[in-house]
């Protein structure tokens, strides 16, 4: 440390006479070059350097070149000082640009695996979100047949449903109209009933009416036939009475007893006939 601080110590004075003696030619003023290289702090040096990196030193390099080709032998006396310190500077670099390259090296190694990581994570996440897309495409695509099988039957029951309707309703009219039939036939088979009873009624009482005047008929038969009788035995009295007469005319006792005891039969037979007459009508209806 003592010796680096030394050695740029002994660097600046030579830079400065360099300086100096460029100024004294005449063409510093107008040649003037600021070179990237500034004294180091003896106590910030370590420090400073390993903010250094290869290209700087390169850069470095090329303009120390540029100058001495520009410069001539007047930097010659600056570059005798300055090319131990940057020699020093590369060494402690070199060491530090080396540890930096493979961690970086690592870092990239390690980058890269975990990024081959996140990728293969990522492309199975995709795979399996694609899988589920193309398996919720799929249930889509079959909900969506099934919907529409679902809106084929719908229809197809609508319209059955609208068939049906309509014959209801048509079976409803003939319903209503088969009801009042029905009350109508009703009504007539009443009437119908009603006419039947009475003309049932009516039968039997023209049947009893028949069967009374049959009756009556015979009843009346039998009266003409007692009447009849009373008829002929009247004209047989008449002629029992005549006879009488006769007998009494002729004084005949013997025919006269014989024609009144006849003429007392006939009488009796007489008034028999009468009371069954009698008899005969208080059985008419009237």
């Amino acid at each position: 440390m003592g010796d680096d601080a030394a050695k740029d110590a002994k660097c600046e004075p030579a830079h400065q006479a360099g300086v100096a003696g460029n100024d004294s030619t005449g063409n510093g003023a107008d040649e003037r070059i600021d070179l990237p290289v500034s004294p180091v702090d003896p106590a910030n040096r370590e420090d400073s350097i390993p903010e250094a990196s290869s290209a700087e030193t390169r850069s470095l390099r090329v303009v120390q070149t540029d100058a001495r080709d520009s410069l001539g032998p007047e930097i010659v006396g600056y570059q005798a000082a300055a090319e131990p310190h940057e020699s020093r500077g590369v060494r402690r670099l070199t060491p530090l640009l080396l540890g930096v390259t493979v961690l970086l090296i690592l870092a990239l190694v390690c980058g890269g695996i975990y990024a081959m990581v996140e990728i293969g994570r990522r492309d199975s996440l995709i795979a399996k979100h694609q899988a589920t897309i193309d398996s919720l495409s799929a249930a889509n695509l079959s909900f969506q047949e099934q919907v529409a099988d679902l809106t084929n039957q719908r229809d197809q029951l609508s319209r059955e449903r609208d068939e049906l309707t309509r014959e209801r309703d048509s079976l409803t009219a003939r319903i209503a109209d088969l009801e009042r039939r029905e009350a109508e036939l009703n009504q007539d088979l009443a009437e119908r009933d009603r006419l039947l009873r009475q003309a049932r009624e009516e039968s039997s009482r023209q049947q009893n009416r028949a069967e009374a005047a049959e009756a009556v008929g015979m009843t009346l038969a039998m009266i003409l036939d007692v009447d009849e009788e009373i008829h002929q035995a009247f004209v047989d009295l008449l002629v029992t009475v005549a006879e009488m007469e006769e007998a009494t005319r002729v004084r005949n006792s013997f025919a006269y007893q014989r024609a009144n005891d006849r003429a007392l039969v006939l009488m009796g037979r007489i008034d028999e006939l009468f009371a069954r007459r009698e008899a005969l009508i208080a059985t008419l209806p009237w």
